[in-house]
């Protein structure tokens, strides 16, 4: 190994307190934050330029957005362990054979997803649960954002990959400079050039185009230390790569499928209202996530290059670190939504307003659900780090397209809308239950208790 490779690899060695560790994660959170920053800002700014029923287009969307980000972070988290595995084992022409693979995969399956989206524009409008009053809205912004959807998909990979190197940093910049980017256009397309909802689409786009430009730059330009080499394909790799990183698929697919039954449900208690309302309150939900799933993509890696070089203490105080900290950031979450529920409310609607009601209920039914949440997103991501995609897909179905779907349709009909909102937190709670079993049954078997 060399040099530069023993320097790359001295973040995910080193041994780290409490303190340390969460200036190690932090990076990851805020890049990952920034991510879901995306979808927000577009919000924002579509509610105070457009009006309060358009902001629902961009959650309309959202079931597309998550196909496109789930193959991303699929191929990425995946490739990511293995890789990472077989640096810490020493093995780096392996890990370049699949660094190589898995990009082609990346840049052929992102093409054409983007194809097949345009391909079914007309139909997805009715799918996606676009009424009269704002499919006007949700067209323009769906042909944009799919027409960038090879960039969204490199986005959500690239920058689990570059932290898999141990350059959180870069990574951070990466995404930051995404959303900066997005952030800025979007106030000079919408308010200075008027351009609508379709301004706020090409801004977001151009915002995944940074994490494009910056890949071209960083592996072309021969920044990483992995290469790309000339080597027959292997089928059980590239296999194992899915299989690894098919729990962030299925969390992300479930997503998408969870957000299409949450826009249906909500139409039939209020309409467009309704709508808007949920927007606002899965934005919430998409930072909670944000954080736990940054927090994760950064920590997977320790976790899979101590599991490569077999050292059962560094597990264990990794663990132990993880689980400090998510306790911990739960709670903040929690407390935000307690405290703070009105204020982010006021953000987008008025108060008095059927808008600012419905929404401000719905952030309140949530701050259990941000108790239990981030434990069950990192339990199901350090059974990825250690290559156990099974489990962590079971963990993912379970959580997702079992338990929710139940919760949403069996509350929903039993308590009407307010089950509709309640739903995530009682889904939630029981996952806690489901993910400790789980921990406890591998313990041994990856000495990490």
């Amino acid at each position: 190994m060399s040099e530069i490779e023993n320097k790359e690899n001295e973040a995910l060695a080193k041994d780290y307190s409490k303190g340390r560790f969460f200036l190690y994660i932090i990076p990851g959170i805020l890049a990952s934050l920034f991510v879901a920053g995306y979808q927000i800002v577009d919000g924002y700014f579509i509610n105070k330029f457009v009006g309060d029923i358009a902001i629902a287009a961009v959650n309309l969307f959202s079931p597309i957005l998550y196909i496109f980000v789930g193959v991303g972070i699929m191929l990425g988290t995946g490739a990511n362990a293995l890789i990472v595995k077989y640096t810490g084992e020493e093995r780096g022409q392996d890990a370049n054979r699949v660094f190589t693979h898995v990009t082609m995969t990346i840049l052929i399956i992102g093409a054409a997803l983007s194809i097949i989206m345009l391909a079914l524009t007309t139909p997805m409008m009715s799918w996606l649960g676009a009424s009269e009053n704002n499919v006007e809205f949700l067209k323009p912004y769906y042909i944009v954002m799919c027409m960038g959807g090879l960039a969204i998909v490199i986005n959500s990979s690239v920058g689990i990959l570059i932290m898999g190197e141990g350059k959180i940093a870069l990574s951070s910049l990466i995404i930051l400079g995404g959303g900066v980017t997005n952030c800025v256009l979007d106030y000079v397309f919408m308010r200075v050039l008027n351009m609508g909802i379709m301004g706020a689409a090409i801004a977001t786009v151009l915002g995944y185009m940074v994490a494009v430009i910056t890949a071209v730059w960083f592996y072309l330009g021969k920044k990483s230390k992995y290469r790309f080499i000339k080597e027959k394909l292997q089928i059980k790799e590239l296999k194992d790569v899915c299989l690894n990183g098919i729990s962030d698929y299925i969390s992300n697919l479930a997503a998408a499928v969870i957000a299409l039954v949450m826009n249906h449900l909500i139409f039939r208690f209020r309409q467009e209202v309704g709508q808007s309302a949920l927007s606002v309150v899965l934005y919430f939900q998409f930072i909670i996530t944000a954080i736990f799933t940054g927090m994760i993509m950064v920590v997977e890696p320790l976790f899979s290059f101590h599991y490569g070089a077999k050292n059962d203490r560094m597990k264990k105080r990794t663990l132990s670190n993880t689980m400090f900290w998510t306790i911990i950031l739960s709670v903040v979450c929690a407390l935000v939504i307690i405290f703070f529920a009105g204020p982010i409310t006021q953000i987008f609607f008025e108060p008095g307003t059927e808008f600012y009601d419905v929404t401000k209920y719905g952030f309140l039914a949530c701050w259990l659900a941000a108790i239990f949440s981030g434990y069950n997103i990192v339990v199901s991501g350090i059974f990825t780090a250690f290559s156990n995609g099974k489990v962590s897909a079971i963990l993912s179905i379970l959580r997702t397209f079992v338990i929710l779907m139940i919760m949403l349709f069996g509350l929903s009909a039993w308590f009407g809308e307010k089950g509709l909102w309640y739903a995530w937190s009682v889904t939630e709670a029981i996952m806690a239950v489901v993910s400790t079993i789980y921990l406890f049954k591998y313990k041994s078997k990856y000495g990490w208790l």
